[in-house]
């Protein structure tokens, strides 16, 4: 109660303050914190789920990616394979004996026009796959020649002579007047080992 409020008002002025304290009351319990605060838990939660699936999806979106690229190169070499089978069924060569294949080989080298002979080459170890009853043959070579037209029209010719091979690595290296290649041809046989 005011000092300077008369008498016969305080009774007024004390009313006045009960019925604000009461509506004050009144108005906390008619806003719904419970209500705001179940609905903050609900979108944090949400959040959470949203997040979790996001990063769920894009961890099965790469592993799709994964096994479609797996997929298209297992249908790829099984194309390879069946090429190579029909055309060991069709190609008495395409299983011939290792000096024919040096002698083709030898054979490019000189269609080609290279100022050297071809040497033999390094044989490196077979990679067998026993279940799939194959073998791959690799025969590495060195050759120097002043023309590296002369170099890569023997590797083009070699590859197209021999039925199956493949060239699998080549490094060219520049020296005073001449190229130096080294080249890996490699080649998948019919494997009927032990």
């Amino acid at each position: 109660m005011s000092r300077s409020m008369p008498a016969h008002l305080a009774p007024i002025e004390d009313a006045r303050i009960e019925q604000a304290a009461a509506a004050a009351r009144t108005a906390r319990r008619n806003q719904p914190k419970g209500l705001l605060l179940l609905a903050s838990v609900l979108l944090v939660g949400a959040i959470i789920y949203l997040t979790m699936g996001f990063l769920a999806q894009r961890e099965a979106a790469g592993e799709l990616r994964d096994a479609r690229e797996q997929a298209q190169e297992t249908v790829a070499y099984a194309a390879r394979l069946r090429a190579l089978k029909a055309a060991a069924a069709s190609a008495p060569q395409a299983n011939a004996s290792v000096s024919f294949l040096r002698t083709r080989i030898e054979q490019a080298g000189m269609e080609a026009g290279l100022t050297e002979a071809v040497r033999l080459p390094r044989e490196t170890p077979e990679n067998v796959q026993q279940s799939l009853g194959s073998r791959k043959r690799n025969f590495e070579y060195t050759i120097s020649d002043p023309s590296m037209g002369a170099l890569l029209s023997w590797m083009q010719r070699a590859v197209a002579a021999v039925p199956g091979l493949e060239i699998s690595s080549v490094s060219i290296t520049p020296e005073a007047n001449k190229w130096r290649v080294r080249v890996i041809f490699s080649r998948w046989e019919k494997w009927e080992g032990a």
